[in-house]
C-alpha cells in the first residue's frame, strides 16, 4: 500500500463530502429539469402550434412526433426533480453511519464510504485505487482513516 493511494482516496472523499454539502449538485440537477422542461414547454406550446398553422401540410406523423417529443422532455424534467430530490440532497449526509466514538472529538458522527477513484489506462479500464474511507462528520473535527483495499494497478 503506497501512501499515495491513500491520499488520492482521501482526497476525493472530502472532495465528494464537500459536493454534497455545498448542495451543487442539486442546482445542476435542477437547473437541467429547468432546461428540460422549457425544451419540453417550447416544442409543445410553440413549435407544435406553429408547425399546424401551416396550410395544406401533410402534419399526421409530424405533430405526433413533436407530441411525443415535448412529452418525453417533460417526463425528463419530473426524473431529474425526483432525482434530485432523492440522490443530490445537501442535508443528506456523507456515506454511511458507522457504529463508534470518533478517537479525535469523542462524538458519534463517524461516517464511512467505498470510495474509487477513476484512472484510466491504454485499454480503457479502471486501474484506480479503491478503499473504505471513515470520516467523523463533526464540522471542526478532522479524523480520517482510509483502508485501501485495491491498490493502484501499473
Amino acid at each position: 500500500m503506497s501512501a499515495s493511494d491513500e491520499e488520492l482516496l482521501l482526497q476525493l472523499a472530502l472532495k465528494q463530502r464537500q459536493a454534497r454539502r455545498s448542495g451543487r449538485t442539486l442546482i445542476i440537477t435542477v437547473a437541467a429539469a429547468v432546461a428540460c422542461a422549457v425544451v419540453g414547454w417550447a416544442v409543445l406550446f410553440q413549435l407544435r402550434p406553429l408547425i399546424k398553422s401551416i396550410p395544406l401540410l401533410p402534419l399526421g406523423s409530424v405533430t405526433t412526433a413533436l407530441l411525443w417529443i415535448g412529452i418525453v422532455a417533460f417526463a425528463a424534467a419530473a426524473l431529474l426533480v425526483a432525482g434530485g430530490w432523492a440522490f443530490a440532497r445537501p442535508g443528506k449526509p456523507w456515506g454511511k453511519e458507522m457504529p463508534g466514538v470518533c478517537p479525535r472529538c469523542e462524538n458519534l458522527t463517524l461516517r464511512e464510504a467505498l470510495v474509487e477513484v477513476e484512472k484510466r489506462d491504454g485499454a480503457g479500464l479502471n486501474v484506480g485505487p479503491k478503499g473504505i474511507v471513515i470520516l467523523c462528520d463533526t464540522r471542526r473535527c478532522e479524523y480520517t482513516s482510509v483502508k485501501v483495499t485495491t491498490r493502484t494497478r501499473a
